[in-house]
């Protein structure tokens, strides 16, 4: 009696340690990708991929590929960019998303096709997958018609000429905003970030500058790895997130500064997206470094010893030097306690600049700080900034602008 009751415990026990196991998978998975087409060869064309799943543990990572399936007879097989990335649980029973824009910038018209395809760490049965497709279309050019041949007409008495009236200027047309022409002149400027302390935040710069042929030239920036040091995972970027809207017709500046933190040693380089919503033609890539190295100290050119003369040298030209604009730069971070880290970078030297955080339906918050002896200012605030649009002044005079998610 006593060896049945053991054996029925054990065949309990195991019962309930293969109901726990099913329970760790993730629940309520959800695959969605939308495809993307365009008629310019050689220029990017971009997708979304989005994934949600119900994560019943912290353990349910989830990790994203595209692999390429199909593409038209003689293609060279294009590059993906931001088609790969992993998701953390942030705890137990929690709704869990990572969402993609994957790229390519293929030459050859056709259907490129690519296999999304989601895993799930320690739980294979709950792998998903879809097919998305990337369209490159060659324009059909328009058949000139065969003009009608004009009859010749029957001469008429000449009549006895009048006065010409004197023509009425044709009034020039307002320009309108139609709300579907895409931003043009789209370019990158990019400095590279170095640091060589080990764990701390250190950033790179990045300005865009377009034309906003509509109000609707929305500007997005996505950062994806491109290459890194082996053995880890590529560090997320901060500090440039959030969407930039034109607000006039014409040429806009958008600057911001991309932040890592690692602890290992080595260059990683990250491609940088300007995205245009309900404008795929228009995204323009580009890549930027960061570099932590193991020296002591920046690198610092060498001093080239000069000859002393007496004063009288003909060869000593003048330079006055030019006049440097004022500039400034702000972002905004929400740092792990909460809290938003405001940092700004100028040329402005322990100056005085007022920061105004607009939201509608909100008070208007306002900050005055002065820039140190390097041109910095760096605080944090526990006010609650999202959503916020966060403009610097400086004399009265807009110098960056920034908008918290």
């Amino acid at each position: 009696m006593f060896q049945k009751l053991i054996k029925i415990s054990l065949v309990l026990f195991l019962l309930l340690f293969n109901l726990s196991s099913v329970n760790a998978a993730p629940n309520a998975v959800t695959l969605t990708v939308s495809n993307g087409s365009s008629s310019q060869s050689g220029s990017p064309i971009s997708g979304s991929i989005s994934l949600r799943y119900f994560a019943t543990s912290v353990s349910d990572v989830a990790s994203i590929q595209v692999l390429l399936k199909s593409m038209p007879a003689g293609a060279p097989s294009p590059t993906v960019s931001g088609g790969s990335g992993s998701v953390t649980p942030v705890s137990d029973g929690t709704l869990t998303s990572l969402n993609l824009s994957p790229f390519i910038s293929p030459t050859v018209a056709g259907t490129y096709t690519y296999t999304v395809v989601a895993t799930f760490n320690g739980s294979p049965s709950s792998t998903t997958t879809a097919d998305m497709t990337f369209t490159l279309t060659t324009p059909t050019p328009t058949p000139t018609p065969t003009p009608t041949p004009t009859p010749t007409p029957t001469p008429t008495p000449t009549p006895t000429p009048t006065p010409t009236p004197t023509p009425t200027p044709t009034p020039t047309p307002t320009p309108t905003n139609s709300g579907s022409l895409a931003p043009t002149k789209i370019s990158f400027s990019t400095q590279s970030g170095y640091s060589n302390e080990p764990g701390t935040e250190f950033s790179a710069y990045v300005e865009i500058k377009y034309i906003a042929n509509s109000l609707n030239n929305l500007l997005t920036t996505q950062f994806s790895p491109k290459s890194y040091p082996s053995g880890i995972t590529a560090p997320s970027i901060s500090g440039c997130y959030g969407t930039f809207t034109p607000y006039a017709i014409g040429e806009m500046t958008y600057k911001c500064k991309p932040t890592i933190s690692t602890k290992t040693f080595g260059t990683y380089v990250y491609t940088v997206a300007a995205v245009f919503p309900g404008f795929p033609a228009s995204t323009v890539a580009t890549d930027i470094t960061f570099t932590l190295s193991q020296d002591n100290v920046m690198p610092s050119p060498t001093a080239t010893p000069r000859p002393i003369t007496n004063g009288n040298d003909s060869n000593i030209g003048e330079d006055d030097g030019v006049t440097e604009d004022p500039y400034a730069s702000i972002s905004v971070t929400k740092s792990k306690n909460s809290k938003y880290l405001i940092k700004i970078n100028s040329n402005l030297s322990e100056e005085d600049f007022l920061i105004k955080a607009i939201k509608k339906g909100s008070t208007t918050i306002k900050y005055t700080k002065q820039t140190d002896i390097d041109g910095n200012i760096n605080f944090y605030t526990s006010r609650n900034l999202s959503g916020y649009l966060i403009t610097l002044y400086f004399n009265g005079e807009k110098l960056d602008s920034f908008k918290v998610n």
